[in-house]
């Protein structure tokens, strides 16, 4: 505990240059003119920051459903967890097309004969009163091919990711509980709000001599989409102590990895960890961006490849997640393994360097 100074290695530096122990030749300040007495039981040492986190684990992960699993000896270095399976966050399960009719040209909501008006998407367009979607049909659009399950509702999207300066507006107003096929490689899950849950696909990183379909993959942004989706974030915390946090529509597949530019890869997530800013509790070593540099590293390297990415937002249903798990496997000199690491995305939680800008 501490005690009243000078005490320890505090120093008294005298005007002929030379130095001694406070302890040694100073004196207690007087208190009512007199010394004070013996130090209180209850004093504690207090510093200005408090201690930090360490940046997130990586954990890795080994499944039971793997060929290999029973050659793990238990309590092997390295392995952290075990799941039953290695199934993906998000699974595309759309029936086969024979389960789908065509809809009927009376049907209101048929684009075919009622088209979308500008600016208009089918999963958000105004059908007239009482109409509903038909159970089991395909409905197509210029931009997206919806099919509705048996009780009518729109369960599965295929559409294609937009182009810089012309993004596909199905995939920035997703349509409530659906799962979306961007392209031949992303898989994502939306909520009750239309907002997207959780996200598994293959990357094609830019410029990566080791994948040949990246020369053929568009990598583009969508700045409003990202300015929208990171307003939520604001929003969530006006009027708190952490209004001053700064939030992006963060990309769950990172551009450079070929994610699609539209709303449907985002979530609101704090600036930080998006960026690998020194800021809002976040470092780089403990950002999202450092994660998503190793990674773009790695699939470049020779004999090496990053083979799938996902990630999982929670809790599920929230408009703010308060924490993403970001889960990728990658292969390294003929080894393949799966980690996972956890990022906070909730102010209060982040404590991996100063808190403020």
């Amino acid at each position: 505990r501490p005690g009243w100074l000078p005490n320890g290695g505090w120093v008294t530096h005298h005007p002929e240059g030379h130095h001694t122990l406070a302890s040694d030749d100073g004196f207690h300040p007087p208190h009512h003119g007199e010394a004070p007495d013996e130090r209180p039981e209850d004093a504690e040492a207090r510093i200005y920051d408090p201690p930090h986190d360490p940046p997130p684990e990586r954990t890795e992960i080994v499944f039971e459903d793997e060929p290999d699993f029973d050659n793990w000896p238990e309590g092997a270095d390295g392995v952290a967890r075990v799941e039953p399976s290695n199934a993906p966050f998000v699974r595309w399960d759309r029936p086969d097309d024979s389960t789908f009719r065509s809809p009927a040209a009376d049907d209101p909501a048929n684009p075919q004969t009622h088209p979308l008006r500008s600016g208009e998407t089918f999963s958000s367009r105004d059908n007239p009163p009482d109409s509903t979607l038909r159970p089991n049909t395909r409905y197509e659009t210029p931009r997206a091919t919806f099919y509705t399950n048996d009780a009518g509702r729109i369960a599965w999207v295929e559409a294609e990711p937009g182009r810089q300066g012309d993004p596909n507006p199905e995939l920035n107003n997703p349509a409530p509980n659906a799962t979306y096929r961007v392209g031949d490689n992303w898989n994502f899950q939306t909520n009750s709000k239309g907002e997207t849950s959780a996200m598994s696909g293959t990357p094609h990183y830019k410029s990566n001599s080791n994948d040949p379909v990246s020369g053929d993959t568009h990598y583009y942004r969508d700045d409003n989409a990202q300015k929208v989706v990171g307003q939520r974030g604001y929003d969530a915390y006006q009027n708190t102590d952490w209004a001053h946090v700064n939030w992006d529509g963060g990309h769950m597949a990172a551009h450079e990895s070929g994610g699609p530019g539209e709303a449907i890869n985002q979530f609101p997530q704090i600036r930080g960890s998006n960026q690998g800013h020194y800021e809002d509790g976040y470092t780089y070593k403990a950002s999202w961006r450092a994660l998503e540099s190793y990674l773009s590293r790695t699939a470049k390297s020779p004999d090496c490849s990053v083979d799938q990415i996902q990630v999982k937002l929670q809790p599920e249903g929230s408009t703010v997640p308060e924490s993403a798990t970001y889960r990728w496997t990658e292969t390294r000199n003929g080894v393949t393994k799966t980690y996972e690491m956890v990022f906070p995305n909730d102010p209060a939680k982040v404590n991996f360097g100063k808190p403020r800008r």
